[in-house]
């Protein structure tokens, strides 16, 4: 679980960030791509995994559980 919640805060953080430039903008998406891939299952499936054990849900059942940006083609 700490490794996810790692994971997600990175992620939160870079989508949070403005791209004030082409440059900046490519490396926000990078980054949220490499943080935010996969966090929207790996949320649903310890939701599921600890549901009822308040104390180690609270932390993710704070986080938005549908982040991820669709495929890129």
């Amino acid at each position: 679980m700490t490794r996810f919640i790692e994971r997600r805060e990175a992620c939160d953080h870079f989508r949070g960030e403005a791209p004030y430039d082409a440059e900046r903008r490519q490396f926000l998406e990078q980054q949220t791509q490499k943080y935010c891939a996969g966090t929207d299952k790996r949320l649903a499936e310890l939701k599921k995994k600890y549901q009822g054990e308040t104390a180690l849900t609270t932390k993710p059942e704070a986080y938005e559980a549908h982040i991820e940006p669709p495929p890129q083609r």
